[in-house]
This record gives structure tokens, sequence and C-alpha cells, in this order.
């Protein structure tokens, strides 16, 4: 009601604030939709989505928002609606709930969406994602270290790093090539 009585624009923006604390809606311009999925507000998505469906159909942020909100009930409202990820690509909300530890929805993505095969995933995302974010439940089981070694530097993972000179894991003639590749 207050958005007829007032004549509010649905397709507002969320006025930066001083008081938001949260890196994503700060490094983010979100619309009031987004908002509200974001902060997992079912019944004010519904409404604007209802009355501004055209615009909503295909909406990557729209998922990414609900990974942060960590809201079951609006993913089910967006496949209940047809609302997909741009070319159905579901792997955007899979890293984004890795990073936020929301491992209940990673797994309801990599049960239901996502394809995880040698020829369309990008396992070395994921792992860079597992190593920044400190979420090793998705970390794989079988690791090429070769391919690794760098990220562990980068996130400065001393003790695995350490582990893997003292078990000569990598070759030093490897470990050589890879911190000039590192460094350079």
């Amino acid at each position: 009601s207050y958005t007829n009585q007032n004549i509010y624009n649905l397709h507002s923006k969320i006025k930066k604030s001083f008081f938001e604390t949260n890196s994503y809606l700060n490094k983010n311009d979100p619309e009031l939709i987004e908002y509200s999925a974001f902060y997992g507000s079912i019944q004010i998505f519904r409404y604007i989505f209802l009355n501004e469906f055209v615009k909503y159909t295909e909406k990557d942020s729209f998922w990414l928002y609900a990974v942060h909100g960590n809201n079951s009930e609006m993913i089910s409202y967006f496949e209940e609606n047809f609302i997909k990820p741009e070319n159905e690509d579901y792997k955007k909300s899979l890293f984004e709930s890795i990073k936020c530890h929301h491992n209940d929805m990673t797994d309801y993505f990599l049960n239901n969406f996502i394809q995880r095969s040698k020829n369309n995933y990008d396992f070395q995302k994921e792992i860079s994602i597992c190593l920044k974010y400190y979420n090793f439940k998705y970390f794989p089981d079988e690791i090429d270290f070769n391919s690794i070694f760098s990220l562990i530097c980068k996130y400065n993972y001393v003790f695995f790093l350490e582990l893997i000179l003292k078990s000569k894991i990598i070759s030093n003639e490897n470990i050589e090539k890879i911190l000039i590749n590192f460094f350079v």
C-alpha cells in the first residue's frame, strides 16, 4: 500500500548508507527487488516481481543476492516462476554460496544444477574460492599440487606450503617454475 499511495518507483535503487556494513551491498548498487532477495524478504520480492514481471525473467543478480540471503524459499520461488540466471549458468551462484559458507545451498546447486565433469567445470576456480574464503568442505579429495601451488602461496597458507615442501610432492624444478611465474 505504501508504494501505491506514494507512487514509489519499484525499480529504484537502494541509497548508499554509512550504516550498511555488508561489503556485497556496498560494492553493488542493488535495486529494491535485489535488496529484498538479499534479506530473504519473499513477500516484498513477490510483490515487485508480480508487478514488474516483464523486466525480470533472466537475471543473474537475483540468484547472487538470494545466495547471500541464504533463503531456500526464495530459490524455490525462482524455480517455480522460471527465474533463471543468464544462459542458465548456475556456476556464479554456486561459487557465491561457497564464498558465503552457505553449504546447504552449495549442496543444492551441486545436486540440481551443476554437472561437475572435467570437460565443463572450472575446478581451478572452485579450489581458488575454497582457499580464498576458507571453505574447505568443497576442496577436492584428489589434488594436483602443481596446479594449486601458486594459490597456496597467494593466499598465504604457510602450513600447506610446508607440508608440500617437506613431502616432496612437487619437484624442486617445478616449484622453481611455479614461483617464477607467480612472482614475475
